[in-house]
């Protein structure tokens, strides 16, 4: 049952999304913020489960009875509790209102590409596997970095596209297991439309550009560890007619996340480690 309720309420997607952030502390040698990791782990459990509840009410199951039901309850607890502490970290962060602009935006632009029947837009589906990874890309690299003051320069760059290169992958891995359940939805995606070729070669090109640009910005090792995360998610999505239970696409997807930031600081040890 625990694990199921983690796994149900986005509690390892958002150890994920920290472990990304922290990752971008590393490879930009800043400071870690504590309470940045706060912010992203938390803002990303409310972003996640607030969509499950908008998912709900456009549903039209929005009603007292059946969000008193006591396994729906947990959600909407959970959810207002991640806001409370999130306005908490605003103030202590000091973000000041476009970043928090940028988020929302994020959020309903996501919403509203998820449920393009809904809203008589069937074709801006196509848009989200785009939408997502910069979603991530700005909570779990921009931001922190923003918010330490770092300098943009061609590094930042190069940095951004690496690592938009490898949440898009992890996002066409995602849509693969989805793509079954949106075509009921009258939802277009990317990967709906691509035959084995195209998909190939998207990833493939995907792979290579993102790779080249974390060997530009980094040492040999911290550049191959990098990479390597990005060669697996590669595998992952020609072997995904393989994965059956959507908990170990989920393990696998955001573990991958996780993955990268632990074998970031493996190269680091290497490059710090006395010969």
């Amino acid at each position: 049952m625990m694990f199921r309720r983690i796994f149900s309420a986005y509690f390892f997607t958002a150890i994920s999304a920290v472990a990304l952030t922290l990752q971008t502390y590393g490879q930009f040698h800043l400071t870690y913020d504590p309470w940045m990791l706060a912010f992203v782990g938390i803002g990303s459990l409310m972003g996640y489960n607030g969509y499950i509840i908008l998912y709900a009410w456009r549903a039209e199951k929005w009603g007292i009875k059946y969000w008193s039901q006591s396994f729906r309850n947990w959600r909407i607890w959970l959810t207002l509790l991640c806001l409370l502490l999130e306005v908490g970290l605003v103030a202590k962060l000091n973000l000041g209102l476009l970043p928090l602009l940028a988020m929302v935006l994020f959020f309903l632009g996501y919403v509203w590409f998820r449920k393009p029947r809904l809203l008589g837009f069937a074709g801006v589906g196509k848009l989200k596997t785009l939408l997502l990874p910069l979603i991530w890309l700005y909570v779990t690299m921009w931001l922190p970095a923003m918010e330490a003051g770092f300098q943009m320069n061609a590094n930042f760059f190069l940095m951004l596209l690496h690592r938009f290169g490898f949440l898009f992958l992890v996002a066409v891995f995602f849509d693969l297991r989805d793509v079954e359940k949106e075509r009921e939805m009258a939802m277009e995606t990317l990967v709906a439309g691509w035959g084995h070729r195209e998909l190939f070669l998207v990833a493939f090109l995907t792979a290579i550009t993102s790779s080249s640009a974390s060997f530009l910005t980094a040492d040999f090792w911290s550049g191959l560890f990098l990479n390597i995360p990005i060669w697996i998610i590669f595998g992952f999505i020609f072997s995904h007619k393989r994965i059956k239970s959507p908990k170990l696409f989920m393990i696998l997807g955001d573990g991958i996340m996780i993955v990268s930031a632990g074998l970031y600081f493996l190269g680091r040890f290497f490059i710090n480690c006395p010969a």
